[in-house]
């Protein structure tokens, strides 16, 4: 369908075919820009996108702690900086408002993504839990319900009832 110089999914040629990926305002999506944030950047970047199934990203992570150890990495830039940000994760700021759901540790950090995927690491406890969803299909626009679930998910993890 392309050739090796197309770069972008913008340089395809018109009516070429292409994968479906999510709804945007609950239409089929082929090759629209359906993330408000990466809409707003206006260029191109590696923004969106994690193709995974929870078990992989669970080993990867696991693989990734045992040849890099970097729970104690990411724990160190959070206990010494007050950014939001450390070694490219979140981290919780407001423990009693956060996503990650309350009961979470000090040094709890992770990912909020675009479609609803979580992903939250308490590296004291060495425990943490993975949400993989695709909210752009209904309801993009009403986050709520989700971060209602983000949060439940959340606090089962880190009270143990699950």
């Amino acid at each position: 369908i392309w050739d090796k110089e197309t770069v972008f999914w913008t340089d395809l040629p018109y009516g070429a075919k292409l994968v479906q990926y999510g709804h945007k305002n609950q239409v089929p999506n082929f090759g629209a820009v359906h993330d408000p944030n990466a809409w707003t950047i206006h260029d191109f970047c590696s923004h969106a996108g994690l193709f995974s199934t929870i078990d992989g990203i669970c080993r990867t992570l696991l693989k990734y702690e045992k040849e890099t150890s970097f729970l104690a990495k990411v724990k160190k830039d959070l206990g010494s900086h007050s950014h939001r940000f450390a070694c490219g994760w979140d981290r919780v700021v407001n423990h009693q408002e956060t996503l990650a759901g309350r009961g979470c540790g000090k040094f709890t950090f992770g990912h909020l993504g675009f479609t609803g995927t979580s992903i939250w690491i308490d590296p004291e406890n060495s425990i943490g839990h993975v949400i993989l969803s695709n909210t752009v299909k209904e309801h993009w626009y009403d986050k709520a319900n989700l971060n209602d679930m983000r949060r439940a998910i959340g606090e089962l993890v880190w009270s143990g009832s699950y």
